[in-house]
């Protein structure tokens, strides 16, 4: 077993507020299980609902890279882009065996050359049927046992012989061209079906605003729950249309596993029923929608319907699902782990914004955080702050805020003056605020300390055979311009530290020394913290020194030199 959460920087955690969020909701298929679909994101923007589900290339393949060519629109500035996941999913050759498999994803949002995001998923449990018993997925919160899907992790399920995975790439697109690479080498089967990109992004040029639904699932109709409970597995995923007015368009789009598209009807009212004597499934939706595939691969599909005259007026729409039936084999199986919704209409006529901010301190030392304030009037919906230098030479957003914040605040690192600019946008246009020379930034006081010593040159008391002989000075300290001071004391040498010499014979017995009456310190290692501080200013203290003389030390001049070297932070 191998559940590890490999998830690095922005990686998604949607499976876990969708999977928690299941009470009450049951799959399609009650022999099989699944993860039924349910909205995990909703939103309005002045630009699109952008997306390429089509079948992932090169059926078969087991390292398969696909580029996306995202609309101009959406990363002609910072922060127009509000969401986007990449979605993956491979295959595991059999629905309930443990086979290997490993799929490593590659994703490169800024154009340039090499993946800046890489998540590995290397896993290998098999999958149990909610008829036996279901899946333990105690180990994650608000989960247990006996659970229609299987979770490897905090973005990922394995439901029958399909893994499927979602990335939070909101924040990793720069480029209009992204490119993804997929690789499950090592795995037993690992053909990959699925490799599809959404976003959701701002157009202030756009005279349209769409409003969008994201529903997630990975949901399963097969023919089992009619082979031994004579019931047809049907699915829905319904959408909370209630309220919308003046609506010009909305389309349905659903992205598919399943090697023969499936039925649909919206509303989701039908007359299914299986026939005792042929074992056949009769009957059908109420009010179906066609069956013919925006796009057919091997094993997934994409279809799209436009649904505007059930949208218009209507209350939450519920979008139904079911397998095609005269499929038999693993044709007979059918899974659906995506249904989008987009509904457009015209927007709002809204002024462009008139900009204008304010810094909360304009001068000051140097490291200087300044809060600036956007005062902009027509309420803006994005913002691009430019300032003069280096970023994180010259000076570095701080506080979990960057250059697309309403409220940036920004820690301005060497002195200089700054230009600062604001660039703020929303649907009716954009406006600039530059403010030369605006920020002062003076250079730091040069920290100093001064170390003196009472008497330069100490005595010892008479050295006698089998006695300490003693002797002190005053260290004083005079230390400014800074946070915090030390100072060590040392005798400087690398052979016979800490010993008094004559000539080349040291004493018995090493040197020590004492600070305020306190406990002498043989100086056979260096006393780093003989004297410490944190206030700027004068400081003494008293240094005891202590010299051992053993029986067997001989006559001669010994002599030893300490060096108290002072320093400040």
């Amino acid at each position: 077993m191998n559940r590890r959460p490999n998830i690095s920087k922005g990686a998604a955690l949607i499976f876990v507020l969708l999977l928690v969020g299941l009470a009450g909701v049951a799959a399609a298929d009650d022999y099989v299980g699944g993860v039924p679909l349910t909205t995990v994101q909703t939103g309005t923007v002045t630009g699109d609902l952008w997306m390429d589900i089509t079948p992932a290339p090169h059926w078969g393949d087991k390292d398969v890279t696909k580029t996306f060519t995202l609309p101009a629109a959406a990363v002609a500035a910072p922060g127009r882009i509000k969401w986007a996941r990449l979605y993956v999913s491979a295959y595991c050759a059999h629905m309930q065996n443990d086979y290997a498999f490993t799929m490593t994803t590659s994703f490169d949002g800024d154009g340039v050359s090499g993946y800046e995001q890489v998540w590995p998923e290397t896993a290998h449990e098999g999958f149990t049927y909610i008829v036996n018993g279901g899946n333990d997925n105690s180990e994650f919160a608000g989960h247990g046992s006996g659970e229609p899907y299987l979770m490897l992790n905090d973005h990922e399920t394995r439901v029958t012989s399909d893994y499927f995975a979602t990335y939070d790439v909101t924040n990793m697109i720069t480029s209009q061209a992204v490119t993804v690479n997929v690789n499950t080498v090592g795995s037993y089967d690992g053909r990959i079906k699925v490799m599809s990109l959404v976003i959701a992004y701002d157009d202030p040029a756009s005279t349209t605003e769409t409003t969008y639904w994201v529903n997630q699932g990975h949901d399963v109709c097969s023919y089992y729950t009619e082979d031994y409970s004579s019931q047809v597995a049907v699915g829905t995923t319904t959408f909370a249309t209630t309220g919308l007015s003046g609506i010009t368009s909305a389309t349905l789009s659903i992205d598919y596993m399943a090697s023969n598209n499936g039925y649909y009807g919206l509303p989701a009212d039908n007359d299914f029923s299986v026939n005792e004597e042929t074992g056949k499934v009769e009957g059908g939706y109420t009010y179906p929608l066609d069956r013919v595939p925006d796009v057919q691969g091997s094993y997934s599909g994409v279809d799209s319907w436009d649904v505007t005259s059930k949208v218009t007026g209507a209350s939450d729409i519920t979008f139904a699902y079911a397998r095609y039936f005269p499929g038999t084999g693993t044709a007979a199986f059918y899974k659906i782990p995506l249904a989008f919704l987009v509904v457009k209409k015209p927007a709002a006529t809204t002024p462009a914004p008139e900009a204008n901010f304010a810094a909360d301190v304009q001068t000051g030392t140097a490291p200087l955080t300044v809060v600036f304030s956007d005062l902009s009037s027509n309420t803006p919906t994005s913002w691009a702050w430019t300032i003069e230098g280096t970023a994180g030479t010259d000076y570095q957003y701080v506080d979990s805020t960057s250059a697309t914040s309403q409220n940036p605040h920004v820690r301005f690192l060497k002195a200089g003056t700054y230009d600062v600019g604001l660039t703020a946008t929303n649907s009716g246009g954009s406006d600039t605020e530059a403010k030369t020379d605006y920020i002062t930034v003076t250079a730091p006081p040069v920290p100093s300390i001064e170390v003196t010593l009472g008497s330069s040159s100490v005595t010892l008391a008479n050295m006698i055979r089998g006695s300490d002989a003693t002797g002190s000075t005053t260290v004083n300290v005079v230390a400014s311009n800074g946070a915090s001071w030390s100072v060590a004391a040392a005798d400087g040498k690398i052979p016979n530290k800490g010993y008094m010499v004559s000539g080349t014979t040291p004493l018995a017995g090493p040197f020590q020394l004492g600070k305020n009456g306190a406990a002498f310190q043989a100086l056979t290692s260096d006393y780093t913290s003989f004297m410490s501080g944190t206030t700027m200013g004068s400081s003494s203290a008293t240094a005891s020194l202590k010299q051992p003389v053993a029986m067997g030390d001989g006559a001669g001049d010994y002599g030893i030199t300490i060096s108290f070297t002072g320093a400040i932070s």
